[in-house]
């Protein structure tokens, strides 16, 4: 009964995999089959030997051998999975079956294959309960977790009452009739609040014990093939540590995190610290039959490769006892394990060891006996925002098998509320594990979990999202008199998706909106109308399962009368006492250069007006939506397209302020595009300001007021069509950075402005080259990347966004790795200078939007390439955008 409780726990079954018809055993050190034998006698002895060595599958096998020989010698007259009729029989082939058979269904529950093990159990029960006591429990057990629930209720009912003294059995036998009743509570329910996912991958090989990165990569346990051991003339398996972008496919993207091995133990139970740089995971063996396991740390080196492991010192790992399933919590303070130690409430309890400044263990402590039952808990995560504590438990009245459950509490004085078990579908009768979330705010939006749900052994990674539904609504008011406004247009984004919009809305003819979100628990909404100022509020949504109505207090949108403080009146209209009107003036000027949008033509590398904009506005009005939607369309039908959009102001007001207006019109028009579903990583925005007018604001002196309305514009033009694609460095106010390869327009106007200086040259340069095939940041780079460093140090508020690229040589797959692994590199170079990861992100492009022609008059042009091998920095400041693609 005890190595029911404390075997899985600690480290979970390893995984099947059948090859070729035949069978390999994935258990943890990799043992190969053992060659059977041709003689019954020798065959017990084999499975024997091998269930007391805790191989449990290949014993089954050698067990299911030695049954099947028995039958064919007449030795046993009924079939293995006929209840046992009453006869002669040779006593000495009756005692040695019955063990057999209770052996054979004891091997399969062990591999947690219920369904073989309920047809053995049910022949084991027709025995004297005295020669086998336990059989009528477990054979209660396995129908359970075959969804039996009225027979199992009857099996342990009768067990139960064939218990004239209460022990161990009894009150086994009551937490299971427990777990049923909650059960039968859960089939009455209709609520259907959770959908789990299973994600399986091609091989159909066991992943479990999924851990998450601030840097939304995951690192998960996966069973790993070692061609170079072989086992009977198969390849070994043990468990390893896989990495890889957090998306849908998880699986298939995965890469083997590449660790400094240990021969002859596995790694895997991951937990990653914030800032990415240190890996805590467990390392374990089978040796004996007996499983021993200990828990490492792994640091990462400059060059992004991890050092060698380190075991963690006592207090975490004792002698003589076992701690695994690490996890770090987000702020270093504490690092939670399980352990069979002594001083515990059980077999496997949860304990918490306090941290120092350098992340090593100066204390542990148990979770306390709200958490820790007499039987195992495990696979401990804790969740900041809601203050949760998260683990599994064999002990608390769950669905069967371990369960998953929360605890609302404080690590540091170690006070829980009684545990909640969230109930199926996120616990099944199986075994359910190592859940974590991945929404900030709340606990169970969205996550991952492992369970056996769906495998007659191993665990693997399921995906789940909480099924709700939120009913918003409010009204839009002007500020002064408070009377509603309609016609506001309102777009919904996702500040965690970069911003992506999730709806667009217009408030009705009294002010009042309304729309509904999923599992949302964040969003910003920004709330924009022709003569008032747009208004950007965020929510918090407190997620409650189920459909939920929530009101929103009323927005408030104040009129746009003063455009900018520091702007005196227009030189023809200063000593007079007119009221100011920018559109008055003198002087029709020339036809701007660029061109009138004209979706016919497709895809074009010149500067397109798409939209013009009113005097110190950023509002998009309705009648340009015609010509986004043509681009949107164009954009469609040529789905490698990366596009610019450029953003323009005329020359009144001071060029900071008119660097941030031309960034609202950008914002303003890429929100629209990317409401019609086009990806954000194929538009890049640019803020401009005033510094390229397409046509002249001063005439013979004079104000030109046509002039300016038509320098207020947004444009965009290809990436990456031509050989010779210009990507400008824009500069904004900060006078550290450098305007690299920027345009020069052709036409020679100049702006309303006396006296404009040219851009100021900084010292940052904001490119990295690389070598052909190589992702190593050269040494000349370095204090180039220094100087970044020092920047975002000066600037807290300072984000940097990067994009990768290669030459075209090599397949677009391969060149799309290529230029994440560059990306990396140089995300890795400024973390060791002291960068926060969160403050860093990078995109891989490829091949896409080379700088320089790669062929010249059909020779290659190894010049161009190089241009090509880059990447391109976007720092983000708090309250603007610097681009320097």
């Amino acid at each position: 009964m005890g190595t029911y409780f404390s075997h899985r726990p600690a480290i979970p079954v390893a995984s099947l995999k059948r090859v070729a018809g035949a069978f390999i055993s994935c258990f943890l050190l990799g043992m190969g089959t053992v060659q059977a034998q041709s003689n019954e006698p020798a065959l017990f002895e084999e499975a024997e030997k091998l269930f007391n060595e805790k191989n449990y599958y290949e014993a089954a096998q050698y067990y299911e051998k030695y049954l099947a020989g028995e039958k064919e010698s007449n030795r046993v007259s009924s079939s293995p999975f006929a209840v046992r009729k009453k006869g002669k029989q040779n006593m000495e082939g009756t005692v040695a079956r019955q063990g057999a058979v209770y052996r054979l269904a004891e091997s399969y529950r062990l591999h947690n294959d219920f369904k073989q093990a309920e047809k053995w159990y049910k022949e084991a029960t027709s025995y004297s309960l005295g020669s086998y006591p336990a059989s009528q429990y477990w054979y209660g057990v396995t129908l359970r977790a075959n969804q039996k629930y009225d027979e199992a209720i009857k099996v342990i009912t009768e067990f139960r009452d064939s218990r004239s003294v209460k022990d161990e059995w009894t009150q086994a036998a009551d937490r299971e009739l427990a777990n049923l009743r909650y059960i039968r509570t859960q089939q009455e329910s209709d609520k259907h609040l959770f959908t789990v996912t299973r994600k399986p991958n091609a091989a159909n090989t066991s992943a479990y014990a999924l851990a998450t990165s601030a840097a939304h990569d995951v690192f998960f346990t996966a069973m790993f093939t070692d061609s170079s051991k072989m086992y009977n003339g198969y390849p070994a398996y043990s468990a390893r540590l896989f990495s890889a972008a957090d998306s849908s496919n998880i699986r298939e993207a995965a890469k083997l995190v590449n660790i400094p091995e240990e021969p002859g133990y596995n790694n895997g139970l991951p937990s990653i610290t914030q800032d990415g740089q240190q890996l805590f995971f467990t390392r374990w063996k089978k040796e004996n039959g007996n499983i021993t396991a200990a828990i490492y740390s792994a640091r990462k080196n400059p060059d992004g490769n991890w050092a060698a492991p380190v075991k963690l010192s006592a207090p975490v790992n004792l002698d003589g006892s076992n701690s695994t399933q690490p996890f770090i919590t987000p702020d270093g303070k504490y690092l939670l394990f399980s352990s069979d130690r002594d001083g515990g409430f059980g077999k496997y309890d949860i304990w918490f060891a306090k941290l120092n400044a350098d992340r090593e263990p100066a204390s542990v402590q148990n979770m306390g006996i709200f958490i820790n039952t007499p039987n195992d808990e495990a696979s401990p995560w804790y969740h900041s925002g809601s203050k949760s504590l998260v683990f599994s438990s064999n002990g608390h009245v769950g669905m069967g098998g371990f369960d998953i459950y929360s605890s609302k509490g404080d690590i540091e004085t170690v006070r829980w509320e009684h545990p909640v078990n969230p109930g199926s579908p996120v616990n099944s009768t199986k075994d359910d594990q190592y859940y974590v979330g991945t929404d900030e705010d709340n606990l169970w939006s969205t996550g991952w979990l492992s369970s056996d749900r769906e495998s007659d052994c191993c665990l693997d990674l399921f995906a789940v999202v909480q099924d709700n539904i939120q009913y918003i609504s409010g009204k839009v008011v002007d500020e002064k008199t408070g009377e509603p406004l309609p016609g506001v247009s309102l777009y919904v984004k996702d500040p965690k998706k970069d911003g992506n919009i999730i709806l667009v809305r217009e408030t009705d003819s009294t002010g009042s909106y309304q729309f509904e979100l999923r599992s949302t628990s964040r969003y910003d909404m920004v709330a924009q109308k022709q003569e008032y100022k747009t208004d950007t509020s965020s929510y918090i949504v407190t997620i409650l399962t189920g459909r939920d109505s929530i009101r929103n207090s009323d927005l408030s949108l104040s009129s746009n009368e003063i455009f900018d403080p520091d702007v005196g009146r227009p030189p023809d209209l200063a000593k007079t006492d007119e009221i100011f009107e920018p559109d008055k003036g003198k002087g029709a000027p020339k036809k701007p250069p660029g061109e009138v949008f004209d979706p016919d033509k497709g895809p074009t590398n010149n500067p397109t007006i798409i939209a013009r904009f009113a005097f110190d506005k950023s509002f998009l009005e309705k009648k340009y939506y015609p010509n986004l939607d043509a681009l949107v369309s164009i954009m469609e039908k040529n789905p490698s397209l990366v596009v610019e959009v450029g953003g323009h102001t005329d020359a009144f007001g001071t060029e900071e302020y008119n660097l941030r207006l031309a960034q609202r019109r950008v914002d303003a028009c890429i929100d629209y595009l990317r409401s019609k579903g086009i990806s954000a990583d194929r538009l890049i925005g640019k803020s401009y300001g005033e510094s390229f007018p397409a046509v002249p604001e001063i005439v013979d002196g004079l104000d030109s007021p046509e002039g300016r309305s038509l320098n207020r514009r947004v444009e965009f033009r290809i990436l990456g069509l031509t050989d010779n694609t210009s990507i400008p460095v824009i500069n904004g106010a900060n006078d550290q950075l450098v305007a690299e390869n920027a345009p020069v327009r052709t036409a020679a106007y100049n702006s309303g402005r006396v006296g404009r200086s040219k851009p100021p040259t900084g010292i940052f340069q904001p490119v990295v080259r690389f070598s052909f095939d190589q992702s190593v940041v050269d040494e000349e780079y370095f204090r180039n990347l220094d100087r970044l460093a020092e920047l975002m140090k000066q600037d807290i508020t300072m984000r940097v966004e990067m994009n990768g690229y290669t030459d075209s040589k090599g397949s677009a797959t391969y060149n799309l790795r290529l230029a994440q692994e560059r990306v990396n590199a140089v995300i890795n170079y400024l973390t060791a200078q002291g960068i926060s990861r969160t403050r860093l992100g990078g995109t891989a492009l490829g091949e896409c939007c080379p700088l320089e022609a790669e062929m010249i008059a059909g020779q290659d042009n190894p010049d161009g390439r190089w241009m090509n091998r880059r990447v391109e920095f976007k720092l983000i400041q708090q309250d603007r955008s610097l681009t320097t693609h």
